[in-house]
């Protein structure tokens, strides 16, 4: 089996770019592309509006997890609106 590690994208602020590492960016009511822990190897994205954040640290390297007003959990990989 072959592992192939994929680069993180940088956490930039505007609205569509990539982001999600930090807690401050993220709040009630944004729309986001997660990854589910289903999908992490496969990169599929969901988007949503979030419901709840549920990473208490200020940062994390992976994407702050949230979970989606459709219920669904998942780590931020995008902003999709501010």
């Amino acid at each position: 089996m072959k592992l192939v590690r994929r680069e993180v994208p940088p956490d930039l602020s505007r609205a569509g770019e990539p982001g999600g590492t930090l807690r401050s960016q993220i709040r009630r009511g944004l729309r986001v592309a997660i990854v589910q822990k289903a999908d992490q190897e496969a990169g599929a994205l969901t988007e949503g509006v979030v419901r709840d954040i549920l990473t208490s640290s200020p940062e994390h390297p992976r994407g702050i997890k949230v979970r989606l007003e459709s219920g669904e959990v998942g780590r931020v990989r995008r902003i999709l609106s501010r």
